[in-house]
């Protein structure tokens, strides 16, 4: 099981709440492990630990792209990430599980 986040550095010492994008990406979803309820409950308790909102509703600021390699789909190429990443003054802070939910990590399966 996973260790629960603690924030380190300047981050965890912000005062004002930063406008952020909760990014899921699976690329298999059938992999339980890293299943989309399981990286938006990490993501979300990052996010309250360091001052991070999401927005909610039709304000929401979340990217899911299931079904999406990152070894084969770059950032700026996967559908709703990419849409996000074209508008970055629309949020302050991208927020992902694991680092290679964002890009492959070398000697790693993603």
């Amino acid at each position: 099981m996973d260790k629960a986040y603690t924030p380190v550095g300047i981050l965890a010492q912000a005062t004002e709440t930063l406008r952020g994008v909760r990014c899921i990406r699976l690329s298999v979803r059938t992999d339980e492990t890293t299943s989309p309820e399981r990286q938006r409950e990490s993501d979300d308790q990052a996010a309250a630990a360091l001052g991070i909102d999401f927005g909610e509703g039709d304000a929401l600021r979340e990217a899911v792209d299931l079904d999406v390699s990152a070894s084969k789909v770059g950032p700026f190429e996967r559908p709703q990430l990419g849409a996000w990443l074209k508008r970055p003054d629309d949020f302050d802070a991208l927020v992902f599980w694991r680092f290679d939910r964002a890009i492959p990590v070398h000697g790693r399966h993603a």
